[in-house]
């Protein structure tokens, strides 16, 4: 990541806020790539990133007038990177009921072998393994939050997510 100028991406807000669509389009080429990197942080699939960034880039605009040239303006960027994330991961299109009842919205999104699979790996994890992933995907919570909630390290949460990976890939590949 590029160290970005706090004061340069103030004066594209600011004339963003001025209704300058010139600095729209420089804002966008001087903080993409620092932002997508941003939003791989919170999003599993790097696929799922642009769409993030697209709506990052519109909620600038529709919220431009809240921002205040004294504030700092990687930071505002940042927590709207950071919440159009979690709510993309709250989103229904991305949503896995931990009980794996079968949704419609869900099931369109694999074909039917596959939501099977996913809905039966889920299964065959423990009901704290379900919570945190839970917490992590569908709740939209930061793994830094669940460990500050339940007072677990985060190193040892990246090693029980890592491990959680490990037994949905095993029992994926196991039975596709």
């Amino acid at each position: 990541m590029q160290t970005l100028s706090v004061r340069k991406i103030n004066k594209y807000l600011y004339s963003v806020k001025k209704g300058d669509l010139n600095s729209l389009t420089k804002l966008f080429e001087y903080t993409y790539s620092n932002l997508y990197k941003v939003a791989q942080m919170y999003l599993k699939n790097s696929n799922d990133v642009d769409d993030i960034l697209s709506k990052t880039y519109v909620n600038v605009v529709k919220y431009i007038y809240t921002f205040n040239t004294s504030m700092n303006g990687y930071n505002w960027l940042f927590t709207i990177v950071k919440n159009c994330a979690k709510e993309f991961n709250k989103g229904e299109s991305r949503r896995l009921e931990i009980n794996c009842t079968i949704d419609d919205k869900i099931e369109d999104e694999f074909d039917p072998l596959e939501y099977i699979l996913i809905r039966d790996a889920i299964n065959t994890l423990s009901d704290y393994e379900k919570k945190l992933l839970e917490q992590i995907y569908w709740q939209g919570f930061t793994v830094k939050e669940v460990s500050n909630n339940s007072g677990i390290p985060i190193t040892t949460l990246y090693s029980q997510l890592n491990s959680i990976y490990k037994k949905i890939r095993r029992y994926y590949n196991m039975d596709s």
